[in-house]
């Protein structure tokens, strides 16, 4: 056993102090290497999480958007058909009307007098006349029933 500078090298103190030593650099590369192996496996797991839950949002945002296409579609759809049914409702409304007024007409035809006509005249613009208009071809002085 030597003594430097107060220090003993060689003694049962030293050996206690490397053991000491060793111990502690150890308990250091054990800590290091089980830090390192949570982390990878921690990594791991968050990362497969990360896809799972990415792959749940991916789904149910497709149902959701998917179910709400289709409410809208169907929404749209019966707005649509009641829109075109009560335009139709109209016309065949407008249909029967003049169907009726042109039965009655036909029907008392000889109760009627003749009255003059004219053609379209472009001076009464916005005024409201009595004018007629046929088709090319067509003498309107030729009908019976105007």
């Amino acid at each position: 056993m030597k003594i430097i500078r107060g220090i003993k090298i060689g003694g049962l103190q030293q050996k206690i102090f490397n053991l000491m030593l060793i111990f502690i650099f150890s308990l250091i590369g054990v800590y290091a290497a089980v830090s390192v192996y949570q982390q990878k496996n921690l990594t791991a797991i968050v990362q497969q999480a990360s896809e799972q839950q990415q792959d749940a949002i991916v789904a149910v945002s497709e149902e959701t958007m998917e179910a709400v296409l289709d409410a809208s579609m169907s929404r749209t759809t019966a707005l649509q058909a009641y829109i075109a049914d009560d335009l139709f409702s109209d016309a065949r409304t407008d249909v029967l009307t003049l169907q009726a007024f042109a039965t009655e007409l036909f029907e008392n035809a000889d109760s009627f007098s003749a009255h003059p006509f004219y053609p379209p005249d472009p001076a009464n613009d916005g005024t409201a006349s009595v004018q007629i208009q046929h088709e090319e071809g067509v003498d309107p002085t030729s009908s019976e029933m105007l």
